[in-house]
């Protein structure tokens, strides 16, 4: 049985490879690759992770994408959006350290506002 395992394994590898040299092979005459370019030494992903973690890609609509001819407008403009952001919570944050409804006393028990007690 485990030598049924092994061979139909080969096998598979086997098809696979013929696959992948087939698929290689499909349009070997790519104006855009030149002969010279040998990737034969390559390695598939060797830069994926690198460059996933310090990139992050977001699709814009092609409606909103018209306002903005590149990333450095793209980024602009939401580095303008985040300091209104920022201004409004720092606001709101503000409105209610400054409103009648800070706790000045809280416990489980009994909380106590400036305009009253909660028992």
């Amino acid at each position: 049985m485990r030598n049924e395992a092994i061979i139909y394994e080969l096998l598979v590898q086997e098809k696979q490879q013929k696959m992948r040299e087939k698929i290689m092979k499909k349009n070997p005459n790519d104006p855009n690759m030149l002969e010279e370019y040998n990737f034969s030494n390559g390695v598939k992903g060797k830069y994926a992770k690198k460059f996933a973690d310090g990139t992050n890609v977001v699709v814009i609509a092609p409606d909103v994408a018209k306002y903005f001819p590149d990333h450095n407008a793209v980024n602009d403009a939401l580095r303008s959006l985040a300091g209104i952001i920022a201004k409004q919570e720092k606001s709101f944050i503000k409105e209610i350290f400054n409103s009648n409804k800070i706790f000045t006393n809280f416990s489980p028990r009994n909380v106590t506002t400036k305009t009253g007690s909660f028992n």
